[in-house]
């Protein structure tokens, strides 16, 4: 690449000393994430602007249930919905724990208690499992995290319920007496060239 760019190198070292070590970049990712956290806080604040968190628990497939935490809200000056990515801490499967871990996120986010008072204006998750729906909006109610229940919107995984949906119809039908398929009528026609009603599978 650089060969092909005109750069002529005496030393291959001299390229390894030009660039930033691991520890450096990672110095660098950190703090770029730190400077986003504290614009974004500072945005939804001076905005007055209404949060929804995104959540979802992770399957406890290994030894952790990552809870994937992030905040949408709607930007007035740049008149378009706008997300921060939270964290990904990991969190029993049950609706108070997962509103704990929220609230957590929340005090790292915003700083301080004044500030995440009846913050939450709605929420969005999956549809089954710890951390989701009517549940979860009780507990973050508890800790004063949401505004009241008739100004609370509540949303769900489009894909997961047409997942539940299509599943559960399935698996009623296969429990169904009438599994296997009964025999539906089938249409012929008789030597007069008649329409008739026969049997069939």
């Amino acid at each position: 690449l650089l060969a092909d760019a005109g750069v002529n190198l005496v030393k291959l070292s001299d390229l390894a000393y030009s660039v930033p070590s691991a520890s450096t970049l990672s110095e660098f990712v950190a703090d770029a994430a730190t400077d986003s956290k504290f614009v974004a806080a500072e945005e939804i604040l001076e905005e007055g602007a209404k949060v929804f968190p995104i959540c979802d628990k992770g399957a406890l497939k290994t030894a952790n249930a990552h809870f994937v935490k992030i905040l949408a809200w709607y930007s007035k000056k740049e008149r378009r919905v706008k997300m921060f990515f939270l964290d990904t801490e990991d969190t029993d499967g049950h609706s108070n724990e997962c509103a704990d871990a929220i609230k957590h996120s929340l005090l790292n986010f915003f700083g301080s208690e004044d500030s995440i008072s009846a913050v939450l204006y709605g929420q969005m998750t999956d549809s089954g499992g710890g951390g989701v729906g009517k549940s979860l909006y009780l507990h973050l109610d508890k800790r004063s995290l949401c505004t009241p229940a008739n100004e609370y919107l509540t949303g769900y995984c489009t894909l997961h319920c047409l997942q539940l949906l299509l599943a559960n119809g399935i698996l009623t039908h296969r429990s169904s007496p009438l599994w296997p398929p009964f025999e539906r009528p089938r249409f012929g026609s008789n030597q007069n060239g008649a329409r008739v009603q026969g049997t069939g599978n």
